[in-house]
């Protein structure tokens, strides 16, 4: 355990296999780190659904041969976290992330599939996705609640 005193710096990267249940390993290690550094539980929350769906899409559309890197990182500023910072990779075949918006109808019928990006956009302070043929970067920052 860290003591109040040591600032908490912490870097995780994972390789996950195509494997069910694997993005459990992520969302854990970001509560891992995210309680570790202080954050609030709904805090940590949020950052899990969205990374579990971003692990999700990654290997849904990504080449399941290699898995997905994750990478977890704390972000700091006035000597303690502010924010927590995940990345998932993948190296399938690229996507428009301006065309992965869902309305939420679509020909009448309320559409039960594509609604990741969304999500992850609604529970996160900020999602940058990276997307070129054989290789995205989903990268999203959720900031501490006390920023100030």
């Amino acid at each position: 355990m860290v003591s109040e005193r040591e600032p908490f710096v912490a870097e995780v990267r994972l390789l996950l296999p195509p494997l069910e249940g694997a993005e459990l390993v992520a969302v854990r290690a970001a509560e891992v780190v995210g309680r570790n550094a202080g954050f609030r539980t709904e805090t940590l929350d949020a950052v899990g659904i969205a990374l579990a769906e971003a692990c999700l899409n990654g290997f849904e559309h990504g080449r399941n041969e290699g898995g997905i890197m994750v990478r977890l990182a704390l972000e700091e500023g006035e000597g303690r976290p502010t924010a927590i910072l995940a990345e998932v990779e993948d190296h399938g075949v690229g996507f428009g992330a301006r065309r992965s918006r869902r309305t939420g109808r679509g020909g009448g019928r309320l559409k039960k599939r594509g609604w990741g990006l969304v999500l992850m956009r609604e529970l996160m302070d900020e999602v940058d996705v990276e997307s070129v043929p054989g290789h995205t970067v989903v990268r999203m920052r959720k900031y501490r609640e006390d920023r100030g």
